[in-house]
């Protein structure tokens, strides 16, 4: 057989300008598509090592009475509810949102911890009961992840000079990635 049967099915294959067209594409597009998915499957098997970042920023607390019980309902998602007693689900507190950004930790467990300082960053005087989660452990699915998370807190058991919530968050490593104060905020007793 001859060069010239097959070219012969060949013009016939591709008679048309439009046919020529479609080949020249599908061939570049097997060019181009071939690699990217190699290098889909590549970074789906061996990720890697992304940089990991994070930034707080503490809105202005909610000077809402608003009870453990109630914050929990509104915010279902963010906190398990673990048998807690009528009496601590009737607690009145406050509500401070925490936006938070963070950039390569998608996959992985991080946490963000808070606690009550004074305004001049020592330890307050006050620290909540042992009941109140002061840590929450976040896995995000995205990267970058970008939301609020609301924490709570109940009123001292006597009138403070203003306090601040200092927030952290830690990657799954346990590096520190940023930290942000809240506002003052003026603790008043619970009645």
């Amino acid at each position: 057989m001859s060069e010239e049967p097959k070219r012969a099915w060949l013009q016939k294959r591709f008679e048309s300008r439009a046919q020529k067209l479609v080949a020249i594409a599908a061939g570049i597009t097997t060019l181009i598509g071939l690699p990217l998915a190699i290098k889909a499957l590549v970074d789906a098997f061996w990720p890697q090592d992304v940089p990991r970042s994070a930034a707080l920023t503490v809105d202005k607390p909610e000077q809402i009475d608003r009870t453990w019980g109630q914050f929990l309902r509104e915010y279902r998602g963010e906190f398990s509810d673990e048998g807690y007693t009528r009496r601590q689900l009737d607690t009145p507190g406050i509500v401070v949102p925490v936006h938070v950004k963070a950039a390569g930790l998608a996959g992985k467990r991080w946490t963000l911890t808070w606690h009550v300082r004074d305004p001049n960053g020592s330890i307050g005087d006050y620290d909540p009961p042992s009941w109140v989660p002061l840590k929450r452990d976040i896995r995000s699915s995205t990267s970058p992840a970008d939301f609020v998370a609301h924490v709570w807190l109940p009123p001292p058991p006597e009138t403070l000079d203003e306090e601040i919530v200092h927030f952290v968050i830690k990657d799954d490593r346990g590096t520190e990635l940023d930290q942000a104060d809240s506002e003052r905020i003026q603790a008043e007793p619970s009645s």
